[in-house]
Parts: C-alpha cells; sequence; structure tokens
C-alpha cells in the first residue's frame, strides 16, 4: 500500500474519510473500523476523530440505523431522537486485546508450518467469527430484521478483510533486522521456478518452432508461428511470476521453497502491476552483462536491479 510510510494523520485522515463514510453507509460498525485504521498509521485519538466526523457525514443517509452507529461509537444520542427499542447494544472497547489474541493465533499457525499470510487470514475469521454473530444477535435485539442484521453482519465481516481499504496485511515490517534473500537463494528459486515452466515452454517450443521447422518448404506462415509462440512464451512466463508475486503467496512456487516472498519498499504485498514492472525489468538486469543480477550480491538490502526499477524487497521468512 502506497501509504506507508505516509505518517501525516490529517493526510491519511482526508484520504480515508470517504472510505470509512462509506462503509458506515454499508452497514460497518465503527468498533470493526478502529483497527483498520490504527494498522495504517492513525493513533487511537485521530481514529476516533476520523469515525465521528464520518458519522457526522453519513448521518443524513443512514436514517434510523444512525442511532446504533453513534451508540457504537460511544457518542450520545438524544432520548425523543431514538426511534429504535428500548434495549440497548452494549459496545466492546477491548479491541487492542482482539488484535494481541489475534497474533498469538496467528504464531501457533506459523509454528504449526502455515505461511505468516495464510496464518493472518484464518487468525482473523477465528477471533472474530463469535464477535460477528454477538453484533448480529444485538441488531435482532435492537429492532432490526434478521435479514438487515445478517447483511450488517457481512457488511462489517468484510470491512475487517484484509482487502478493506484496498489494504494489504503486512507480512514483514521492515526494519535493521530483516533477512533479506540472497543471491543463491534467487538462484535456486530461479531454477525451480524454470522447472515449473519446463512442459509448457517445451510444448510451446514443439508447437511453434520444432513442427513448423520439419516442413519441406517453411514459408511466411511458418515464420509467423515463430513469432507467435515467441510471444506466447514471454506471455506465458509474465503472467507465472506477475500472477503469483502479486498473488496471497507473494512468491513464485521457486521463492516458496526456498522460503522467500516479494514485497514493496515498506513489506506489503505488491499489486500485479508492480509484480508487471520487475518481471519486464529484468531484461534490463539482463543487458547489463547480468551486472544486475548479481547486485545482490554487493547492495545493501540484496535488491537486483529490477527491485530497484519496480520497487521491491525480497525477503527470507
Amino acid at each position: 500500500m502506497s501509504d506507508q510510510g505516509n505518517r501525516n494523520p490529517e493526510e491519511l485522515k482526508k484520504k480515508y474519510r470517504p472510505l470509512v463514510i462509506q462503509q458506515l453507509q454499508k452497514g460497518g460498525l465503527p468498533q470493526m473500523i478502529k483497527p483498520k485504521l490504527l494498522q495504517i498509521g492513525l493513533s487511537e485519538q485521530d481514529a476516533t476523530e476520523l469515525i465521528n466526523d464520518a458519522i457526522a457525514a453519513a448521518a443524513p443517509t443512514l436514517g434510523p440505523k444512525s442511532v446504533v452507529v453513534r451508540q457504537a461509537a460511544g457518542q450520545p444520542v438524544a432520548p425523543e431522537k431514538k426511534p429504535l427499542a428500548p434495549k440497548s447494544i452494549e459496545v466492546s472497547d477491548a479491541q487492542r486485546q482482539k488484535i494481541e489474541q489475534r497474533k498469538e493465533v496467528q504464531k501457533k499457525l506459523v509454528d504449526a508450518g502455515f505461511n505468516p499470510y495464510e496464518a493472518e487470514k484464518m487468525a482473523h475469521t477465528q477471533v472474530t467469527h463469535a464477535e460477528f454473530e454477538q453484533t448480529r444477535q444485538k441488531l435482532v435485539d435492537a429492532g432490526f430484521s434478521a435479514e438487515e442484521a445478517e447483511m450488517a453482519k457481512s457488511k462489517t465481516t468484510s470491512l475487517l478483510s484484509p482487502d478493506a481499504f484496498a489494504m494489504t496485511p503486512r507480512p514483514k515490517e521492515i526494519d535493521a533486522n530483516t533477512n533479506y534473500a540472497g543471491f543463491l537463494d534467487r538462484v535456486v528459486a530461479m531454477l525451480i521456478d524454470g522447472l515449473v515452466l519446463l512442459i509448457p515452454m517445451g510444448f510451446i517450443q514443439v508447437l511453434f518452432f520444432i513442427i513448423p521447422s520439419l516442413q519441406k518448404n517453411p514459408g511466411f506462415g511458418t515464420g509467423l508461428l515463430i513469432i507467435f509462440g515467441s510471444f506466447l512464451q514471454i506471455a506465458l512466463q509474465w503472467y507465472y511470476f506477475a500472477s503469483q508475486e502479486s498473488g496471497l503467496k507473494m512468491g513464485t512456487i521457486g521463492k516458496a521453497k526456498m522460503g522467500i516472498i516479494v514485497t514493496d519498499e515498506s513489506g506489503y504485498q505488491i499489486s500485479f502491476a508492480r509484480a508487471s514492472a520487475r518481471f519486464f525489468s529484468k531484461w534490463i538486469s539482463a543487458m547489463t552483462l547480468m551486472i544486475g543480477y548479481l547486485m545482490p550480491i554487493f547492495t545493501p538490502q540484496k535488491r537486483a536491479l529490477h527491485d530497484y526499477i519496480a520497487g521491491t524487497l525480497v525477503i527470507k521468512q
């Protein structure tokens, strides 16, 4: 995510205010939104101020449900404006405790063999599932229909997912102790990926190169087939590397076997566009007499030339 390293709270509040309003309008509750705001770098006070400001802006579109949202945010509600049943909704103020609990579950999953990203997803689901059920029941008790309560619960589930605010979880905090993948780790991972691509690349080679070249009178059509086969091989390699490095595992099969992942310069999952830039930048690394590939041997963060161009890091888990 591009906001990592941006510690200006006013800029962050300004950027995420429309997203918070949108989540409130879709049924999100403040206590579900605040952890994500804390995660992007806002302080407790700034996150509360942003939520309160968003509630005030979204109030006209929330209708009677604005009472539930205001109560969830700890804001006073005038008795004469309270349209709901007299039962009150208890609001938990233990979000930080839930985060710590989730971290404990995540650590156990990592120790059991799951990678950090999978562990984060599973821990998130396990810790928050019970709270979602309690939220649904509270909404029903407050006067919402079962369908409305279920919809609100599903929206808060979506809000708390790692994809909320287009934000991806940070599998690795970048600091002085970060263990970067070295040149040999990269080479072995590349060899493994080469074996994975061997069969589909060989099939393209036979179909578009060998068979056409065996014709007695190869003509213009044969040349076109060879050119198309070349582009097909490039497209296959591009999609393989870009889709997997930007995917949930944050690395190709070879990188996974070597226990390394590709992140941006703040330790977050990269986008497909950045992964594509990293792939095509490898051609520049190759055109420097392979010096671009050798740069991990002597650069501070063991970055190759294509890592500098794409703004990526290769980290050993």
